[in-house]
């Protein structure tokens, strides 16, 4: 049986415990050998674009758009 080596990027909504919810381009990232989601927001308007990083016990769910 052969692992996946396929990394996960999509653009996609994350709901995040604590009733948030972050919109951009999610990808998996290792810090430190910790596994993390990385969100990407794309810059809107006046507002400039930004990076989240968030651990697997902070997502509550995930829609791909």
């Amino acid at each position: 049986m052969s692992a996946n080596t396929e990394k996960f990027e999509s653009w996609a909504k994350v709901e995040l415990f604590g009733h948030s919810v972050i919109v951009g381009k999610v990808s998996e990232a290792v810090i430190g050998g910790c596994n993390f989601l990385r969100v990407d927001v794309p810059s809107q308007g006046e507002h400039q674009a930004f990076t989240k990083f968030y651990g697997n016990g902070a997502v509550y769910a995930m829609t791909p758009v």
